[in-house]
């Protein structure tokens, strides 16, 4: 298992608990995991059974960089993924996934409680309130602040991130206060953006009992991660998604 996830070496893992992120490895043909393929069918079958879970399901979100998160309480057919950026579960042994190929994926672990959550939070969905609505769904399923911590995985770095004026606006319109996330570009009227700082920034808001960030840029680490700026730049088309996986085991 060591080898199919990348965790936070600082984390204790619990053991009703299961959490990581798979980018590029060998235990996979492809990194297709949504929809009603066979090759993504068989790579989620291959994930609950690396996981050791033989009886529970991986929920996969169409994503769409909103603000809607939703509680996970029945399996959803392939093919029939609900368009959402956040879920969350008090259902053992359900997996929860977020794919993601630079924006930040975000886990809400509430051990105490017996809730989780993960989000796919890029600049548009943490701009729009996704950390907010998740988090207010755990809240639906008794989860406290107090008791919660806070993964943040690998996803693009300031100095990956370049942004123009029009971008830099936006988050000057929500609050002047965002200007410490940006720092000049090399670019004329351009800027680095410093997304995983913001996303943090938004989630110190709350009271979590910590919070804790895998520090990993996904352009940088072209051996192990995808990145879709990184194919941007290269004149590619993407060549994959990061797949960041939550989930609670039976005691």
């Amino acid at each position: 298992m060591k080898d199919l996830l990348v965790t936070h070496s600082q984390y204790k893992l619990p053991q009703n608990l299961i959490y990581g992120f798979i980018g590029k490895n060998s235990f996979f043909d492809s990194c297709q995991y949504k929809g009603k393929s066979k090759e993504a069918q068989v790579n989620r079958e291959k994930i609950l059974e690396l996981l050791g879970i033989n009886e529970g399901f991986l929920s996969i979100l169409n994503q769409v960089h909103g603000s809607k998160a939703v509680i996970i309480k029945d399996r959803v057919e392939p093919g029939q993924e609900i368009q959402a950026d956040g879920q969350v579960t008090n259902r053992k042994n359900v997996v929860l996934a977020i794919q993601t190929a630079d924006c930040v994926p975000i886990f809400f672990i509430d051990l105490k409680n017996k809730v989780i959550g993960a989000a796919h939070a890029g600049w548009k969905g943490a701009l729009a309130g996704i950390i907010d609505s998740t988090f207010s769904m755990m809240k639906k399923l008794n989860a406290e602040e107090k008791y919660v911590d806070i993964m943040i995985g690998p996803c693009i770095h300031q100095n990956s991130y370049e942004v123009d004026k029009y971008f830099f606006a936006k988050f000057i319109n929500e609050s002047h206060e965002n200007e410490k996330f940006f720092c000049d570009s090399v670019n004329k009227e351009h800027y680095m953006f410093d997304l995983p700082g913001y996303v943090k920034n938004k989630l110190m808001l709350y009271n979590f009992n910590q919070i804790m960030d895998i520090n990993i840029d996904t352009l940088q680490d072209e051996k192990n991660f995808f990145s879709y700026r990184r194919c941007t730049l290269q004149n590619q088309k993407l060549d994959g998604h990061i797949l960041s996986i939550v989930g609670l085991t039976n005691d």
